[in-house]
């Protein structure tokens, strides 16, 4: 099975995944001042122990428009950039 971002959107809602989702977006935004760029691990270790929740954080924050991805997608680390909202 793979990863997909449907399956936990619903638990990026949820108490638990607003409160790594907002720990997130503050890690971005300092690392955005101090590196400009980052790759999505510096944005999620830590918040939870579910690698698949990790990309979940990633991508309700994409979704969002705080950050964008700067890599191609196929990319490994992905790269990303806090904008401004």
């Amino acid at each position: 099975m793979s990863y997909q971002y449907e399956e936990f959107k619903d638990w990026t809602l949820s108490d638990d995944g607003q409160r790594a989702v907002c720990a997130a977006l503050i890690r971005a935004q300092k690392l955005h001042k101090t590196a400009g760029a980052f790759i999505e691990t510096r944005i999620t270790e830590g918040l939870v122990s579910d690698s698949w929740k990790m990309l979940a954080i990633t991508d309700r924050l994409e979704e969002m428009g705080y950050i964008s991805q700067i890599t191609p997608s196929t990319h490994r680390p992905r790269f990303y950039q806090y904008e401004e909202p």
